[in-house]
């Protein structure tokens, strides 16, 4: 090892010039860049897995299948808050059974059922009544007004009709014992010539139509 001093170093450097021009020789070639292109191919391939990696990576979260599986579990998750929430939501069906069961006691109890009668009061209905008897329906109120109409017109009797523009028809009463002429809006007993038509006469009486034929 030189343990020279400086002092010494510059001395020499006076004395011998052309070690001066020796020495940044040498310290150019001491320093000098030593360019390996097989170091940095290696350096270089050293540098591809990690851009391979970072392509896959940008390849798999922007592709379709990523997502359809990020779509596939958003559903999911939405289905089950859903799902638990109706069941939170759901009321209690064993409560509200109770409290169906408590109103309908309590409107049993506030129902007022009539005294049923003693057993001689039905069998005093069963003993008057009689098994072949049967009893005869009412007639309804249009029975009877057809009833009371067909009375009338039975006095009554069609002998002809005179056909025109005003027709005519000739009516026998039987119980008078005479023939009239008739125009249609005239009356014949109680009844109204509603209308003459060429086969027969329409009579009514309290809103029943008689046909006369």
């Amino acid at each position: 090892m030189d343990k020279q001093t400086p002092e010494e170093k510059l001395l020499k450097l006076i004395e011998d010039p052309a070690q001066a021009k020796a020495k940044p020789v040498a310290l150019r070639k001491k320093f000098k860049f030593n360019f390996n292109p097989f170091s940095f191919l290696k350096f270089k391939s050293g540098l591809k897995p990690s851009v391979r990696v970072r392509e896959e990576l940008k390849n798999y979260f922007f592709n379709l299948k990523f997502i359809n599986t990020c779509l596939l579990a958003l559903s999911v998750i939405m289905t089950g808050f859903l799902i638990f929430d109706f069941i939170k939501s759901m009321p209690d069906l064993e409560c509200l059974y109770v409290r169906e069961l408590d109103g309908l006691a309590s409107e049993i109890e506030a129902t007022t059922y009539a005294k049923a009668l003693p057993i001689q009061d039905y069998l005093s209905v069963f003993a008057k009544r009689d098994m072949f008897y049967f009893v005869k329906p009412k007639e309804g109120k249009a029975a009877l007004k057809q009833k009371a109409a067909a009375s009338i017109t039975d006095n009554y009797k069609l002998v002809g009709i005179i056909w025109s523009k005003k027709p005519q028809a000739m009516i026998e009463d039987v119980k008078g014992n005479k023939t009239v002429l008739v125009n249609q809006g005239d009356d014949v007993g109680q009844a109204r010539v509603s209308e003459i038509l060429k086969d027969r006469v329409i009579l009514v009486y309290q809103g029943s139509e008689i046909d006369l034929m």
